[in-house]
């Protein structure tokens, strides 16, 4: 929200309370907000530049952890959590990405004096339930991946159809192994071997070249509602009814995602069904 306040809801979203009004929180440009695994345990950025606030009381009262620190006056733009609400990251439009390990209290800057990744259009980023496995994505750039917590990064889309696309919103589930990405203007593409290779999963579809500005999913990674502007709400179809499409010989690999489900990957890792 730009220039208003936080609102939580502890019902499904059938009613909403506004937890910042009249305090130090009320009228920053909120851009992004996380929760652990319980909803107690909450992060929210803005952008302005401003600051970093948790909240350990399911949004009740609310903490501007940087302020005055070099973690301050930046121009947020995205946030995850890891489920215990312990780890989290955070980036910005023209910033660097931070990681937390104590709930937001201290932050360390991970890209500083990276010349491939400092000052970025970061406009994404998601964590799995660890908070171990990262993905973060430049607007007009590629998608990154670390798998200690932010210590390092590779770059998943160079010298990829997927680099350069204008990149708004990313997905991970619990493991860091499904993860979804969306382009504006463009398509949503998907990977599930942690970002190493990635297939467009939207080409051809009534949702390809959407303007897509936010996504998410449930744990597994594979169920997913997406949005943007002027663009219809799409939800992922059923995997189970899903129909399979690849090359005629090709080697395939079946894999058990829990539930009941089942998904199919190429031996190249491109993904037949979700």
């Amino acid at each position: 929200m730009q220039g208003g306040d936080l609102w939580t809801s502890a019902n499904g979203g059938a009613s909403w309370v506004n937890r910042t009004t009249g305090t130090a929180a009320s009228g920053a440009w909120w851009r992004s907000i996380a929760s652990d695994a319980t909803g107690t345990n909450l992060v929210a950025v803005a952008v302005g530049p401003s600051d970093l606030w948790t909240s350990d009381d399911s949004g009740v009262t609310w903490v501007n952890r940087t302020k005055g620190t070099p973690a301050g006056g930046h121009a947020w733009y995205a946030v995850a959590s890891s489920a215990n609400g312990l780890f989290l990251v955070a980036t910005g439009d023209g910033e660097d990405i931070w990681t937390s390990s104590d709930a937001g209290i201290t932050w360390v800057n991970r890209t500083l004096g990276n010349s491939a990744m400092s000052g970025q259009y970061w406009y994404s980023v998601a964590s799995d339930a660890s908070g171990a496995n990262l993905v973060a994505a430049i607007y007009g750039g590629d998608i990154w991946t670390s798998n200690d917590g932010g210590a390092t990064w590779t770059n998943r889309t160079a010298a990829t159809a997927a680099t350069g696309l204008n990149w708004r919103s990313l997905t991970s589930n619990e493991t860091g192994t499904v993860l979804f990405a969306a382009a504006y203007g463009r398509d949503i593409w998907g990977s599930i071997d942690s970002g190493a290779t990635w297939t467009n999963m939207t080409q051809g579809a009534s949702a390809s070249n959407q303007h897509w500005l936010s996504m998410a999913s449930d744990s597994s990674g594979y169920h997913h509602i997406a949005d943007g502007c002027a663009t219809d709400l799409f939800t992922d179809g059923d995997p189970a009814s899903a129909l399979l499409a690849g090359r005629q010989d090709a080697s395939v690999r079946l894999i058990y995602a829990g539930n009941g489900i089942f998904y199919v990957e190429e031996s190249k890792g491109t993904l037949l069904a979700y």
